[in-house]
């Protein structure tokens, strides 16, 4: 995800560990720097349970729907939305409750499908780099559902690695200067 947000302009990636310690300290409000507002799009990866990941997708606008994306689920959207995380929405609005003035987004998370992933359960957080990289190519077009993901474990670890070498290699100075 580093990688990923030090070269998009218009998304947001939200540090994980923030939904789990919301979660556990059961928070309805945080202190949160709002530079996430210079950015036309959020994407928060969700360790559920410390088991799984997945991922929420929005726009920064007040009144845009959440998206949830699984992985793990298949192809009845109605299933995957009763394995939606009860507390998921409450968490999310509290990163709107930490500007002013508060932004609301709507209630009803929706569901974008996505391939299952090849294995049964070690590749989750390989395919939320996928799925962030490929919404992070053009958000409007994976929200409308077109996209290009391949969660073939093999495909899976050699992207993730080719773009892990991106960031072990790349010039931080270059970054500051087209900042």
């Amino acid at each position: 995800m580093h990688y990923l947000s030090a070269h998009t302009s218009n998304v947001y990636y939200v540090n994980p560990l923030l939904y789990r310690w919301m979660g556990d300290f059961e928070k309805e409000k945080v202190v949160f720097e709002p530079d996430w507002l210079l950015n036309d799009y959020i994407v928060w990866p969700l360790n559920l349970g410390n088991w799984h990941w997945v991922v929420a997708l929005f726009k920064t606008e007040p009144g845009s729907k959440i998206y949830y994306v699984d992985s793990l689920n298949g192809f009845d959207k109605e299933a995957v939305k009763r394995s939606i995380p009860p507390d998921l929405y409450r968490i999310i609005s509290c990163l709107g409750k930490c500007v002013q003035p508060n932004i609301v987004w709507n209630s009803e998370i929706d569901v974008i499908l996505v391939p299952r992933q090849a294995k049964k359960h070690n590749d989750c957080g390989a395919c939320v780099n996928e799925v962030a990289r490929a919404f992070a190519r053009d958000p409007e077009s994976f929200f409308a559902g077109d996209f290009d993901v391949n969660f073939d474990s093999l495909s899976l670890r050699c992207t993730q690695a080719a773009t892990l070498l991106k960031w072990l290699h790349h010039d931080v100075c270059e970054d500051a200067i087209q900042s």
